[in-house]
């Protein structure tokens, strides 16, 4: 937030920038004002927050008893673990230092990307969007996975190197801090979410263009390239390799990311909207009986390419299912509203298309080409937000060039402060209308997501943190349950009822808490749980039951 001026003697001297300063902020402010709202961590965010909690007492990367975690990057994790350490709430513990922390942040690579390519204004009217558009500010809280802030900070801050090292290689100047720069970033990215290799890829090839759009001589512009490629490649295979060397310690395999093995069956679960699909391919059983395939070797030895020649028909069908889910989410309400298509429109029009605005577009362009990645994987919301944060420069052009056609349209008589009072509160008047827009949107959206949070898990954890001693084994398929509890968790196997009592004794699971939905949509074959009866199977006896609008909970004891 702060840029170089000059000192009369030419000495340089850092000073703030104080309209800037204000957005990040304001930002940070909101944030923290949806954060406070009543919330639940959930889902991918309770499994960090688990893994976080494992760290810090001792029992290593490891959210389910029995085996360290091979499926998580470490990024949050280790933002959670500063929260725990630090004595702050779950709720707060990971969404303190990634959502409010690194989230606020995004507005730093956003104002530095709109203002190089467009201009200071524009650079402050993408900071501005950035700071309070409600797929940045307050969806995260309710996505269930805290990923995405770090991850849009990371990413948009090494196109941003990827930009200044781009006009270094063409000026002539040096580029290797920004190449470094680029793989520091991206780096951080990676151990957020394996897909910042994509984004490096893509970076690289817009360099690649960029000298190809040169003029001759090439030679010495292709050996400052590749080097520059080569030290950003460096810097962020140096910050990946602890991680690549804890998954081959685990696995016995190189690999870049755990998540391999069972995606392509998950993929296809979500392609197909089934929740029951997706929980056979990550908690059946594999071929020994004794290990769900979440945590089984066996899950390693499906490939990508293998999932993808078993069946070209099915991948097919994938690939067709996912352009249309993203196009789809490209008009939603919860990515991009009606009102930012304009604005981007307005961005991307209102001046003329010359070489050189084409040329800093395609920076742009470059960076949404990762896009298409997700095409061969599935579509969410969460996913996508990455594309819209990198269409925010185009979308702060427009709104400065609104704020400036209605600054130019009020002219009042006379001259002086009054005159330039009137033509800037004018030109704000459109911010201020966009600004309460998207606080408006963001109230409306944190009121239509909370009523879905687990509150009833909490609940449950409750009763077990009361009635249980400290450290028994909990088998539920909720991380949240067993997170609020402070009880290790023990997976649930979709397995038969014998399958299941064999593998919960196996690990000295005491309590089983299962939800009505559970049974209903992806564990049919045990139905006989909803019986109403003490033991409605052998082996476990009901102790405890909540009733909620559309859940019911139940604890059972192993006996």
């Amino acid at each position: 937030m702060s840029v170089l001026s000059t000192h009369p003697r030419q000495l340089r001297r850092w000073h703030l920038d104080w309209p800037l300063l204000a957005i990040y902020l304001a930002g940070l402010a909101t944030r923290a004002a949806f954060a406070s709202l009543p919330r639940v961590a959930r889902w991918d965010e309770a499994a960090y927050l688990t893994i976080a909690h494992n760290l810090l007492t001792g029992r290593g990367y490891s959210e389910l008893m029995g085996a360290m975690d091979v499926h998580q990057p470490p990024m949050v994790s280790l933002l959670a673990a500063v929260g725990l350490a630090l004595r702050l709430p779950l709720e707060w513990a990971a969404a303190a230092p990634a959502h409010l922390l690194l989230g606020s942040l995004v507005v730093l690579p956003l104002y530095a990307l709109g203002s190089a390519l467009f201009g200071r204004r524009a650079g402050l009217m993408a900071a501005l969007l950035a700071a309070f558009y409600p797929a940045l500010a307050v969806h995260p809280l309710y996505w269930g996975t805290m990923t995405e802030p770090p991850y849009l900070l990371f990413i948009l801050s090494g196109i941003y190197a990827t930009y200044r090292c781009g006009r270094a290689l063409a000026s002539g100047a040096q580029p290797w801090g920004w190449a470094a720069a680029m793989g520091l970033a991206f780096g951080l990215g990676f151990l957020t979410r394996p897909e910042a290799l994509i984004f490096l890829a893509a970076m690289l090839g817009y360099l690649g263009l960029l000298w190809l759009c040169a003029g001759p001589p090439r030679g010495r512009r292709l050996a400052r390239l590749a080097a520059s490629g080569a030290l950003a490649a460096a810097m962020m295979t140096l910050l990946a390799l602890p991680y690549m060397f804890y998954l081959h310690q685990v696995t016995g395999r190189w690999m870049l990311s755990g998540k391999a093995g069972t995606s392509m069956d998950i993929a296809w679960a979500f392609v197909n909207d089934s929740q029951a699909m997706h929980d056979q391919a990550a908690a059946s059983l594999d071929s020994s009986g004794q290990e769900i395939m979440w945590l089984s070797p066996e899950a390693f030895d499906v490939s990508i390419s293998g999932w993808i020649l078993e069946d070209p028909a099915r991948f097919a069908t994938l690939v067709r299912q996912n352009m249309i889910d993203s196009w789809r989410e490209l008009f939603s309400q919860e990515l991009f509203q009606p009102w930012l298509w304009g604005l981007i429109a307005l961005g991307l029009f209102s001046q003329p298309w010359t070489r050189a605005r084409l040329r800093d577009n395609l920076l742009i362009l470059c960076a949404l080409a990762p896009l298409a990645s997700l095409w061969i994987v599935f579509i969410e919301t969460r996913f996508m937000v990455a594309y819209l944060a990198i269409s925010l420069p185009w979308a702060g052009a427009g709104l400065a060039h609104l704020t400036g056609w209605a600054a130019d349209t009020v002219q009042p008589a006379g001259r002086g402060k009054p005159a330039a009072l009137h033509r800037g509160l004018a030109g704000a008047l459109p911010a201020v209308l966009v600004v309460a827009a998207m606080l408006w949107s963001g109230i409306h959206a944190a009121q239509d997501l909370m009523p879905h949070l687990p509150f009833h898990r909490v609940e449950a954890a409750r009763w077990l943190a009361e009635q249980t001693p400290p450290g028994t084994p909990i088998m539920t398929r909720n991380a949240e349950t067993a997170l609020y509890a402070d009880r290790p968790m023990v997976a649930f196997p979709n397995a038969p009822w014998e399958q299941v009592l064999a593998y919960a004794k196996a690990r000295g699971a005491r309590y089983l808490v299962v939800d009505e939905w559970e049974i209903n949509t992806v564990r049919p074959q045990l139905q006989q749980m909803l019986a109403g009866d003490a033991a409605p199977l052998p082996g476990i006896t009901l102790v405890q039951q909540y009733e909620h609008p559309g859940h019911t909970i139940m604890l059972f004891r192993f006996e």
